[in-house]
């Protein structure tokens, strides 16, 4: 903490953005961050890559993460392939060394309406 009882900025963040964020008040300082987290997942989304054997049937931003919905081949000779499709909430994470990640949560699989 600082003087005023703010945070320390990272030394990664231009103090002239630092101070705008300290001056802005609850309601703006969360549109900000939504807004940060956003470009975050444009970003996010314009990284995930299919691996192998695998589909993407969807990738979509939803701001506080991107959704990813892919189909999956098992093995060969397996009569069920491909599998899915499933549903994966995807967030960019940075570690502390700086090397950032994505980060996949396994949601469930998709219904497909016209099926069931």
């Amino acid at each position: 903490m600082n003087s005023d009882n703010n945070p320390t900025p990272p030394d990664a963040l231009p103090s002239s953005i630092a101070t705008e964020l300290s001056q802005l008040d609850g309601e703006t300082l969360r549109a900000a961050l939504d807004y940060g987290q956003a470009l975050l997942n444009t970003r996010t989304s314009s990284k995930i890559e299919a691996g192998p054997n695998e589909e993407i049937v969807s990738i979509e931003d939803h701001g506080t993460h991107t959704t990813v919905i892919k189909r999956e081949d098992c093995a060969d000779g397996c009569d069920e392939c491909p599998h899915g499709p499933y549903l994966y909430h995807v967030r960019s994470e940075e570690h502390i060394n700086g090397e950032e990640n994505l980060h996949w949560v396994y949601i469930g699989e998709v219904v497909d309406e016209c099926t069931s």
